[in-house]
């Protein structure tokens, strides 16, 4: 291939026919030389026609396929082009960014050119993706992996490639939350008309919510609250049941139905509850919260039947999970043992106080309050 490399011309580079013969018949013989393709071809593209841009980007697309995304990333990371290229794939094959696409996010990072806007103009038109994220995040990624694709998100959504909505603004602040990194919306960003009214009427949430964790507000007072407002439990809510769905007792506070088609079967306990005795043991209360919240779990895997039969269609043991909230005010050893014990147990449920979903929210305001108009 080598060979081939040294008397191509410049001319018959500029032929998409013959460019997408070479890519085909490097990836038969030698797949590894795809890098030394591009970096022969870079110059050439970077000084090329926009027509030209988009028509062997579009004609590579289909031919890369056979290609592993990570195998693109490494064979391709240190040119414009390859950049440009990967850059597409991604965009063409995900028109979502939620829990399954961190790993693949976080290893864009390594792309030599990943934080240069000069290749976003590169890249041709396509329809914008939408971030649908939610707390459980820090369940589907390491740190370095949630660092990483928040940088990669906060790239794509300056550069115009993810829907400028409410929805992947929300997504984007979680995401930034168990990140390292400030938040930093690019000055190419607008949001979609009608986010300031709705930001305001979320403020307005926020202050009665703030209202009924100050004055530690009797439980029902919060389940009304929830009710009226489940996305104030998880951003991803697209519908709910509440526990008089049911018609009786002894069922979930709420089930939380996600965009992501996933499930949250939430227990609400006292507000004024402490969650550790003096001698730093979990609670009594505690305790019986947690298993309460376990053997709803436990019933809706057994009787899917039941509930599928009100909505719950595709309810899995892999796509549901529980959300205890209880108490309040932590000291910072409380702090530290509730996040030990909530990675103990992430996958199955998590425990949040009532403050932790009003300091979750208040996040989220700050962040749209940010936004340029």
């Amino acid at each position: 291939m080598e060979t081939i490399f040294s008397i191509v011309t410049d001319e018959e580079l500029k032929d998409i026919d013959f460019c997408k013969k070479l890519i085909e018949r490097v990836i038969k013989e030698d797949k590894s030389k795809i890098s030394q393709f591009f970096e022969k071809f870079n110059t050439m593209f970077v000084f090329s026609s926009p027509e030209f841009k988009n028509d062997f980007i579009e004609a590579t697309y289909p031919i890369l396929q056979v290609l592993s995304f990570d195998e693109m990333v490494q064979l391709g990371k240190d040119s414009i082009v390859a950049n440009v290229v990967v850059l597409y794939y991604f965009l063409k094959k995900n028109h979502v960014i939620n829990e399954n696409t961190i790993d693949i996010l976080s290893s864009l990072s390594s792309l030599k050119f990943i934080d240069d806007p000069y290749i976003y103009e590169f890249i041709p038109s396509i329809n914008h993706i939408e971030i649908e994220l939610d707390e459980n995040v820090v369940n589907y990624g390491s740190t370095d992996e949630i660092e990483k694709a928040a940088i990669i998100c906060g790239f794509l959504l300056d550069n115009g490639f993810i829907e400028r909505n409410e929805t992947s603004i929300q997504g984007l602040s979680i995401l930034y939350k168990y990140s390292s990194s400030e938040l930093k919306l690019g000055e190419n960003v607008k949001i979609v008309p009608g986010r300031r009214p709705t930001l305001i009427e979320f403020q307005k949430r926020v202050s009665e919510y703030r209202k009924l964790v100050n004055d530690v507000a009797e439980e029902p007072k919060f389940q009304a609250f929830f009710e009226k407002n489940p996305m104030f439990l998880n951003w991803q809510t697209s519908k709910f049941l509440a526990e008089k769905s049911f018609g009786g007792e002894q069922f979930p506070d709420l089930i939380l139905f996600l965009k992501n088609r996933n499930y949250i079967i939430v227990e609400l306990e006292k507000p004024g509850v402490n969650l550790y005795t003096r001698r730093g043991n979990p609670s009594q209360e505690l305790s019986h919260a947690e298993e309460q919240v376990r053997g709803y779990i436990r019933w809706a895997i057994e009787d899917k039947q039941f509930l599928r039969s009100r909505g719950l269609e595709n309810l899995t043991a892999d796509n549901t999970t529980g959300l205890l909230v209880i108490g309040s005010h932590l000291t910072p050893e409380e702090r530290k043992k509730l996040d030990t014990h909530n990675h103990s147990v992430r996958g199955m449920y998590t425990i949040k106080t009532f403050v932790d979903i009003l300091e979750d929210n208040e996040a989220i305001q700050k962040n749209l309050l940010q936004m340029p108009e």
